[in-house]
């Protein structure tokens, strides 16, 4: 797919294009998409694929925050001298606690100057982390014929974020669990995948698959803010989090249900949204796993929660 922008908050896509299969990511980085979707003072969570310097620079300069992960090979500099990660954490080597430092990122002088320094917050992850990391890397590497490099294995050994999110605002344990919100949007792709199967795709005419795959694209955009209402209710009213995969699985499997009630409009709507509440009340809840360790367990309203009365605490004082 060309680009998905998923607004968590409201529970709606402020992008949702199909604009080419061989496109990069980063094509979609643009100023005229920062200037049309981007307002003062939004936060952008983006990963890897969308990792591009200048883009980080217009989010900059339009008064917008961003937090990403750190492109492995990233140029580093401090007062225009340039660093490596080892020289970052020759002294921390086995301290897992999150750690700061203050760098400029960019090719060259100018794209330093305009962006200005940024925090980059590195995380040591468990052993099993960086096993698993360690697979993948070995796996790539055998594929071209090469050994992981030194600094791959270095790599792999942490999490690397960089913001422009000043720290009066968050926190680095704020700033590592908030980019933890971008997981929601990868749990969207998962769902779309394993209930509508969108990516299991027969021989046939490209027109018959971009209908199929438009009218599936069209369910999850009715399903959204039927979810997201309920969302919003069960975490104001019960403190509790509904799973957006739990309620799209049980929404599918009564399409006709739906599609009836919107069709019979009011008394029958409402009478499927009251089906939807008792379903989520049954069994539509997120909960948490309880032998799964994580640096952080909370749940994505959780951590909202959590920030907001950070902020209004910051309001209060100052």
């Amino acid at each position: 797919m060309g680009a998905v922008e998923y607004d968590f908050l409201s529970g709606s896509f402020s992008c949702l294009e199909d604009d080419g299969w061989a496109r990069s990511d980063q094509t979609f980085n643009n100023a005229s998409r920062v200037d049309k979707d981007v307002d003062k003072g939004d936060l952008i969570l983006k990963d890897l694929g969308f990792y591009q310097v200048p883009f980080f620079r217009e989010l900059h300069q339009k008064g917008a925050y961003f937090i990403s992960r750190l492109r492995a090979g990233s140029s580093l500099y401090n007062q225009e001298k340039r660093m490596d990660l080892a020289s970052l954490i020759k002294d921390n080597a086995n301290d897992y606690s999150l750690q700061e430092y203050s760098v400029s990122i960019g090719n060259n002088k100018k794209e330093r100057s305009d962006l200005g320094p940024v925090r980059l917050i590195l995380e040591k992850v468990p052993t099993a982390v960086y096993e698993q990391k360690m697979k993948r890397t070995k796996t790539l590497c055998a594929s071209k014929g090469k050994q992981p490099s030194k600094e791959q294995v270095l790599w792999n050994q942490y999490n690397i974020f960089i913001t422009n999110v000043p720290p009066i605002l968050l926190s680095v344990g704020q700033v590592r669990s908030l980019y933890r919100l971008r997981w929601q949007i990868e749990l969207l792709f998962k769902a779309w995948k394993s209930i509508f199967q969108i990516d299991q795709v027969k021989p046939m005419q490209l027109y018959r698959f971009q209908c199929l795959l438009w009218g599936a694209l069209i369910l999850v955009l009715m399903f959204m803010p039927l979810i997201c209402f309920f969302k919003h209710h069960f975490w104001q009213e019960k403190q509790r989090e509904v799973s957006e995969w739990k309620m799209l699985l049980w929404l599918k499997t009564h399409i006709r249900l739906l599609v009836f009630s919107i069709w019979r409009k009011t008394k029958s709507y409402l009478a499927f949204a009251r089906k939807v509440y008792k379903q989520i009340v049954k069994d539509g809840l997120k909960e948490k796993r309880k032998n799964e360790k994580r640096f952080d367990s909370r749940l994505p309203f959780e951590i909202l929660l959590l920030l907001s009365l950070t902020a209004m605490s910051y309001m209060i004082q100052f």
